[in-house]
């Protein structure tokens, strides 16, 4: 505050002071103590240098040791920040999709036990709605035909079908959810459901498809490829552990017969590149660039439930 007399409120705080016993200079630092304490302090945030990982204040635009430049705006870093997701909960989510599309299945008329039933009046409609049907490579880049690559994933041929595959998400899913990031596991996911049905296709017509297997075996090939990638005793334990998995869901399909391995083998696929494409989160570029990845996964799977939603109503309409 200036050194002049008070004005207004403070007036009357400054001869209150006064009262108190306190000389003309000592009263005036008392309010000018008081209006400092009052302002809101501004928090000092840091960040690391992306290149030398020098300590930086976090509106800083270039580095003081190394001279790096960081492009990234301070809004869209403190927003990336803001809206953060816990990892883990992408497996609840991806369950839920599995879970409203048995639901799905039964408002079509299937039994609660065999998601596709005796009835053949029944199969058709589900397959109608969202199945993977027997396309060729370039009919499926079709946008027609392009949105069922995600639906078949949300529909399953019966209760033990979804249930397995739910029971194997949640088994491998927090794995791949706490290396990968909320985003990049949900782009693994979409990616994997996508090549299990186009791989086998560019070598023949694939057979109707259902069920999330594709997408499960994406989350074991990315954790198989990024364990043996790493090369630690960790990483090498848990690509060990993937490969038992791999080799145990294909000897229990073969048991149970009326299992689209081509689709399981071309998730698989899809997941381990993916594990050499993109890295984990580990850097601030790396976590904005999350946001490439769920804008896209979620556009897809929007899309494809628009999709469904219209083929739905014209099913209901007979």
């Amino acid at each position: 505050m200036s050194e002049g007399k008070p004005q207004g409120t403070d007036l009357i705080k400054y001869w209150w002071y006064r009262a108190l016993g306190y000389s003309d200079t000592q009263a005036k630092w008392q309010l000018r103590d008081k209006k400092e304490t009052a302002q809101p302090q501004r928090k000092l945030r840091h960040k690391h240098c992306e290149n030398c990982r020098h300590l930086m204040l976090v509106d800083d635009q270039q580095c003081s040791r190394c001279g790096h430049s960081d492009k990234v705006p301070t809004w869209l870093r403190a927003l990336s920040h803001r809206w953060h997701v816990p990892a883990e909960s992408l497996i609840p989510f991806l369950a839920a999709l599995c879970l409203f599309g048995y639901l799905v299945q039964i408002k079509l008329g299937a039994d609660f036990f065999g998601g596709i039933g005796e009835s053949r009046e029944v199969n058709r409609r589900i397959l109608i709605l969202g199945a993977a049907l027997p396309f060729s490579f370039m009919e499926y880049l079709d946008p027609k035909n392009t949105w069922r690559l995600f639906s078949y994933t949300c529909l399953h041929g019966n209760l033990m079908h979804i249930g397995f595959n739910l029971v194997a998400l949640v088994q491998i899913g927090p794995l791949v959810a706490r290396t990968f990031g909320f985003s990049r596991s949900l782009f693994i996911w979409v990616f994997s459901g996508i090549t299990a049905i186009l791989l086998p296709a560019l070598l023949f017509t694939v057979y109707p498809t259902i069920g999330a297997s594709g997408s499960v075996f994406g989350f074991i090939g990315a954790a198989m490829a990024f364990g043996h990638r790493i090369g630690t005793p960790q990483g090498l334990m848990i690509r060990n552990k993937m490969i038992e998995w791999t080799v145990f869901c294909t000897l229990f399909g073969m048991a149970m017969g009326g299992v689209a391995h081509s689709a399981h083998f071309g998730g698989l696929f899809g997941g381990a590149f993916l594990s050499f494409v993109i890295s984990p989160p580990m850097t601030a570029p790396a976590k904005l660039r999350s946001s490439f990845f769920v804008l896209t996964s979620l556009t897809f799977i929007l899309w494809s439930f628009w999709k469904t939603w219209e083929v739905f109503k014209l099913i209901s309409m007979y």
